[in-house]
């Protein structure tokens, strides 16, 4: 029972997670905005950050920093796809092989935190 609490608790710290690089993602891009078009994109980029910010420091009640501080690499995966969908930037080849290389370190941490909690008593 307590390992599937233990579970449940690094899963609610990873979608926190994601939800924080989210938010500091969008305020990048308000920043990128703001840096074009107007002051309240920047003010809007700094509402996004902080909140992000705020909901990082309660991921990480959830976990270990070490498995769950990498997970704020979705923000260069929301990076690609806000310059391509929102800025008309282009996606090459190397932007998708550097996307997918983290995602797979991604699982191979996920992995191995699996394996040393299998190898626990």
């Amino acid at each position: 029972m307590l390992i599937d609490n233990k579970k449940s608790t690094l899963y609610k710290g990873i979608v926190l997670m994601i939800l924080s690089s989210l938010c500091g993602s969008t305020g990048q891009l308000f920043w990128k905005l703001g840096a074009d078009h107007s002051f309240l994109f920047i003010i809007l980029g700094f509402l996004c950050y902080v909140s992000g910010v705020f909901v990082m420091i309660s991921a990480l009640k959830h976990g270990e920093l070490s498995v769950l501080y990498p997970v704020m690499s979705f923000s260069y995966i929301m990076a690609l796809f806000y310059g391509k969908l929102i800025l008309g930037e282009t996606i090459s080849l190397i932007k998708v092989t550097g996307i997918i290389t983290l995602i797979a370190g991604l699982i191979i941490l996920n992995l191995k935190e699996k394996e040393k909690k299998n190898d626990c008593p």
